[in-house]
């Protein structure tokens, strides 16, 4: 069910965009007077926004680019009707009965939803800068590494975070020393990096040994970034456990 759902998830909406100069072009005799370049502006708008916007392939993503979508539809299914109630009553009588049933099924799913991010994310987090719920293992892992970074560094000194848990920086309020964010394959300087953590003299620095699922281990992407992290630092406390576990490092003395 989950697999199929997240295919779903994905070809339905690329199915309507692909599909939409094709359904526009149908139903152009239903323009109406005055309004004939909005659902042109709308089917162009709904494609180049997700082209440009669509960060990747990671399914959460495509919360992105869900609004223009819905609106294509619904744009697209109103010429649609209007086509079909040229043609037969009945035809766009039976057209509002699957859309009605179709929004039907989404409501369901709506609150469904709702349920089960509840029941997923129960444990308020309760943090001096953050108190949304999350789950046990984030709320372990987050009050964790806010512990290690408090009693690691100083209010106004930077640590840095590696590869890709940048909330630590906010829940922590402490400065990055390099201008990365997310440390993902492409425009990454990492001798940039070393050079800004040798400048700060960067006291403390968070890892997390499961790197993106996606990309190889951290060590094949960044050899020179990680070799100076293991020459240059030492493990002081492993936050979490289980497999969901982060690394407390610590710059060893003289380096």
């Amino acid at each position: 069910l989950l697999g199929m759902s997240i295919r779903l998830s994905y070809g339905l909406p690329l199915a309507i965009l692909a599909t939409s100069p094709l359904l526009l072009w149908l139903t152009r005799g239903t323009d109406v007077p005055g309004q004939r370049r909005a659902p042109g502006v709308i089917v162009t708008y709904a494609l180049l926004f997700f082209l440009g916007i669509f960060p990747s392939c990671v399914w959460s993503h495509l919360a992105f680019v869900v609004a223009p979508i819905l609106v294509l539809v619904a744009v697209l299914g109103d010429r649609f009707e209007a086509a079909l109630l040229a043609r037969s009553r009945g035809a766009a009588w039976a057209w509002r009965g699957v859309f009605v049933l179709l929004v039907g099924v989404a409501a369901f799913g709506t609150a469904r939803t709702g349920q089960d991010i509840r029941r997923w994310y129960p444990v308020p987090l309760e943090l001096p800068r953050a108190s949304l719920r999350v789950s046990s293992t984030q709320a372990e892992l987050l009050r964790g590494v806010t512990r290690f970074v408090e009693d690691c560094s100083e209010s106004s000194a930077s640590i840095f975070v590696a590869p890709d848990i940048p909330l630590v920086y906010f829940l922590t309020d402490r400065l990055n020393p390099s201008p990365y964010d997310l440390l993902i394959p492409g425009n990454m300087d990492s001798d940039l990096i070393i050079r800004r953590l040798e400048e700060e003299h960067t006291k403390c620095l968070v890892y997390n040994p499961r790197m993106y699922p996606e990309f190889p281990p951290f060590e094949e992407l960044f050899p020179e970034l990680s070799l100076y992290i293991s020459t240059k630092y030492r493990l002081a406390a492993v936050i979490g456990r289980g497999s969901s576990k982060w690394y407390g490092l610590v710059r060893r003395s003289g380096a």
